[in-house]
C-alpha cells in the first residue's frame, strides 16, 4: 500500500459537539447538514473511500462580527456561531446555516492525503504503451487517483487497444489516447504535450525466438527510450518513470554467487549476445541508455525492475508473462533459466511506478518481485494450487546461482508496498485465464 500522510488542517470545533444544542434549534436545517454529513464520513470510512470532498459555504466563515475590522477575511476566519444562534430566528438560512459549514477532515484506505500529493489530483501525465498489461492497470490507477492521463497505443483505431481503456473510471473526462511509434519523434511529443510526468512503458516483450533483433527489440527499445526522454526534456516534464526489466539485472552468471541480487547487479550483456538472448539485452541497453541521457541532460528518471508480471488481465491479448503460466498449465517444462528470477501481481507493479513517481525519496533502481525466486518454486505451487491441470514437476533449483530472499524489493517495500505473496498471484492469474477464455 502506498502511505499516504494525515492531513494537517483540523476544524477548530468539533462537528460532533455541536449537535445536541443545534438539533434542538431546527430540525429543518441542521440535522440534515451536521448529523447527514457526520453519516457520509461515518460510511466513507468504513468503506475504504480514499478522501471526501465536503462542500461548505463562505457562510461559514462572512458572518464573524468579531474578526478584526482592518484584516481580510480569508480561510482561517470563522463564522460566530453565538452571533447565529441569537439571532437565528429573524433569518433560519443565512443565520443557522453557516455554523454547519466546518470542514471535517476525512480518513482514506491507505491513510490521508498529504498536501503534496493532493496538489497532484488532475495533474497531467503520460503513460507510453497504455494499452499494454502493465499499462492499462497502470492508466487505471491513475485515473482513480486524479490524474488526467495521455495514454499511447499503437492503433488508435483497433477497439483491441482502445475499448477497455475508454470503459474505465474517468476515462471520460481524463483520458486522451494517442497513437504512438516510438521511432516516430513527433508522435512522441504530441503525446507529451502538456504533461508533467511520463510513465514510459512502451517496449516490445519477446522471450521466444528472435528473427530481426535490432527492427523487433533492440531498436524500438534503446532508440525508443531515449526519443522519449528527449521530447519529456524538451517539453519540461518534471520526472519520467522508465519500466525496465529484471533482466536489466539477470542473467548475470559472473554476479557472486554468496551475494544477494539487487539493484547493484546488471545483466551481462557479453553472455546475452553468446546465447542469443535479445530481450534482456535490449532491456539492458535500454535503460543504461536512459541512465546516460538522465546523467548527460540532468533529466530526473526513476525506474522500476519488474520480475515476471502475472495476475488478472485487462486487454484483450496476453502479455508473455502469462502465457509463461499457461503454457505451465498446459504442460510446457521450460524452466526460463535465463528469464526468471520471482513474480510479481501487476497490481504491484502499477502501484510501484505510481508510487516511484510521487515520492521525491525515490532514486534509482527499483527490484520488483515478491520475492527472490527460482520458476520451479512457482511451478511446484502452481501444481499445488491447480492439481487438476497438468503441470509438470520441474527441478527445484532451475535458475543456477540465485539466492532465494523474501524482501529483495527492499526500496520499495521501504516506500510502502507490501507485495501480494505468489499464491495469490497464481490464483488471481489463473482465475483469469479462465475468466477470459483462455483455459477452461
Amino acid at each position: 500500500m502506498i502511505p499516504l500522510s494525515p492531513p494537517s488542517l483540523a476544524p477548530p470545533v468539533s462537528s460532533t459537539s455541536l449537535l445536541p444544542a443545534l438539533l434542538m434549534k431546527s430540525n429543518e436545517i441542521l440535522a440534515p447538514a451536521i448529523k447527514g454529513t457526520i453519516n457520509v464520513l461515518t460510511a466513507a470510512k468504513e468503506l475504504g473511500v480514499r478522501r471526501v470532498v465536503v462542500t461548505s459555504s463562505i457562510t461559514a466563515i462572512v458572518a464573524s462580527s468579531n474578526w478584526p475590522a482592518d484584516v481580510v477575511k480569508n480561510e482561517e476566519c470563522w463564522t460566530d456561531e453565538e452571533y447565529c444562534k441569537q439571532n437565528g430566528s429573524q433569518n433560519d438560512q443565512n443565520q443557522f446555516y453557516p455554523q454547519l459549514s466546518s470542514p471535517i477532515g476525512s480518513q482514506s484506505a491507505e491513510g490521508s492525503l498529504s498536501s503534496e500529493m493532493a496538489k497532484r489530483e488532475g495533474e497531467a501525465v503520460c503513460v507510453t504503451g497504455g494499452s499494454g498489461y502493465i499499462g492499462s492497470w497502470l492508466v487505471r490507477l491513475l485515473l482513480e487517483r486524479g490524474y488526467t492521463v495521455h495514454a499511447t497505443v499503437k492503433d488508435i483505431k483497433d477497439e483491441k487497444e482502445t475499448k477497455h481503456l475508454e470503459d474505465f473510471e474517468g476515462a471520460k473526462s481524463r483520458l486522451l489516447l494517442f497513437q504512438l511509434d516510438l521511432l516516430n519523434y513527433d508522435s512522441i511529443v504530441t503525446a507529451i504535450t502538456g504533461t508533467t510526468g511520463v510513465f514510459h512503458l512502451a517496449s516490445p516483450c519477446i522471450i521466444d525466438e528472435v528473427r530481426d533483433p535490432e527492427n523487433e527489440l533492440l531498436a524500438p527499445a534503446i532508440k525508443g527510450t531515449v526519443n522519449v526522454l528527449t521530447a519529456a526534456k524538451e517539453l519540461g516534464v518534471r520526472r519520467v518513470v522508465v519500466t525496465s526489466s529484471v533482466s536489466a539485472i539477470a542473467p548475470s552468471p559472473n554476479w557472486p554467487a554468496d551475494v544477494v541480487k539487487n539493484e547493484e547487479c546488471w545483466t551481462d550483456e557479453e553472455y546475452c549476445r553468446q546465447k542469443g538472448l535479445w530481450y534482456p539485452l535490449s532491456k539492458t541497453l535500454a535503460e543504461k541508455a536512459a541512465w546516460e541521457f538522465s546523467e548527460e541532460k540532468k533529466l530526473d528518471i526513476v525506474v522500476v525492475n519488474p520480475g515476471t508480471v502475472m495476475g488478472p488481465i485487462i486487454p484483450p491479448a496476453l502479455n508473455a508473462s502469462m502465457v509463461m503460466i499457461l503454457r505451465l498449465l498446459q504442460g510446457c517444462t521450460d524452466v526460463y533459466e535465463d528469464f526468471f528470477i520471482g513474480s510479481v501481481h501487476v497490481k504491484d507493479v502499477a502501484l510501484a511506478h505510481i508510487l516511484v513517481y510521487e515520492n521525491n525519496s525515490a532514486t534509482g533502481r527499483h527490484l520488483c518481485v515478491e520475492a527472490l525466486s527460482h520458476y520451479g518454486d512457482f511451478a511446484a505451487k502452481v501444481a499445488d494450487l491447480f492439481p487438476e491441470y497438468k503441470v509438470p514437476r520441474l527441478p527445484k533449483d532451475t535458475q543456477p546461482g540465485l539466492l532465494r530472499v523474501k524482501d529483495a524489493s527492499k526500496k520499495l517495500i521501504d516506500l510502502g508496498l507490501e507485495f501480494i505473496p505468489m499464491e495469490q498471484i497464481i490464483r488471481d492469474a489463473v482465475q483469469s485465464l479462465k475468466s477470459k477464455g483462455f483455459i477452461a
